[in-house]
């Protein structure tokens, strides 16, 4: 056990109706010593009664405390050489202010602030370690990304998964602007579109993915759009459930300029195609640092372009990799000289 100060669960060990060994999670949290502790226990020949129980005894209101507790090994006789458990393996990684998810070992993993349910893990209590998504059996994760007050994640088989605030029609479901703390998945309608990839800005939520009835490859966006970021031709927030809003923003044939990459902030979406260019739609900053409002696909010129990435999310900016430049081309918010 490890834990916050103001907390506190035992472990307690008996063996043979005498307790051996009482471990409580009231330390503070930088006393590493406390973290982790083996027992060992000799014992004589015949049989043994071990007994371990878990004393949840900290409020289950509140983030302090645990909710589970982790035996690396309870075996006799031991194995050669000793063997431990492992750390789940962490592939992608995400954060947003003060909350944070991983996937790892395919399952989504969220921790921080979760005032709006942005957590997914059914309610709305602060968390101050990884809690596990409240996702529905069966779904293995590959990618995740956090917004202000919502989250996505993509799981293998295509399908995709927000939860948290719905305010803006962020999270992409059928019921407009309702909030959910537990994962509910995407629905893009009429369209059977497998994604591929996805990107959360702070009130909106990007994909990538492929139509699999006409094998077109597809840029979806949806909510928050004052700055047309999400949409051209409207400044309306965008809800998936409107069947004017119900189709992607972009769309090519497999043979012909297809999006591989897509991010999206507070003002602009910018897409890198197979072509190796990019094009955004959304707010333009221009070369005095002055704001252009956008009505169409806009473009710096560059080619040959490698790679693209957003800055955070509660701003804008974003940065491209040119082959063979070595220096990165950005543009957007520089208040920070960043």
């Amino acid at each position: 056990l490890s834990g916050d100060y103001y907390t506190a669960d035992y472990l307690k060990i008996s063996l043979d109706g005498s307790e051996i060994s009482s471990r409580h999670s009231q330390y503070s949290s930088y006393d590493r010593t406390n973290y982790w502790r083996s027992v060992s226990i000799p014992v004589t020949s015949g049989d043994h009664q071990l007994v371990i129980v878990f004393d949840k005894n900290s409020p289950t209101d509140t983030s302090y405390g645990f909710h589970r507790a982790f035996i690396d090994a309870l075996k006799w006789p031991l194995p050669t050489p000793s063997v431990n458990w492992t750390e789940p393996t962490v592939t992608d990684l995400s954060w947003y202010v003060d909350s944070a998810c991983a996937v790892a070992d395919s399952d989504v993993y969220c921790w921080g602030e979760n005032g709006n349910g942005q957590l997914g893990n059914g309610d709305t209590t602060d968390r101050t370690r990884p809690t596990k998504v409240n996702a529905p059996s069966g779904l293995s994760f590959i990618a995740v990304d956090v917004g202000e007050t919502h989250a996505c994640a993509l799981a293998d088989d295509g399908s995709m998964w927000c939860w948290g605030t719905g305010s803006h029609y962020q999270l992409g479901h059928e019921n407009g602007t309702v909030s959910y703390s537990s994962p509910t998945q995407v629905d893009f309608g009429a369209y059977d579109v497998s994604v591929s990839s996805i990107d959360v800005g702070p009130y909106n939520t990007c994909a990538i993915g492929t139509d699999t009835d006409t094998s077109n490859e597809q840029v979806w966006c949806w909510g928050y759009n004052s700055n047309r970021q999400t949409r051209l031709g409207t400044t309306s927030n965008i809800d998936l459930g409107n069947s004017l809003y119900n189709s992607p923003i972009y769309e090519s044939t497999a043979s012909g300029t297809i999006p591989t990459h897509v991010e999206t902030d507070l003002h602009q979406t910018c897409v890198l195609f197979s072509n190796a260019t990019v094009y955004c739609i959304g707010r333009q900053t221009d070369d005095s640092n002055a704001y252009v409002d956008r009505t169409d696909w806009w473009s710096w010129g560059y080619e040959n372009v490698v790679s693209l990435s957003g800055g955070g999310s509660s701003t804008f900016g974003m940065c491209t990799m040119v082959q063979d430049d070595k220096s990165l081309i950005c543009w957007g918010n520089n208040q920070n000289q960043n």
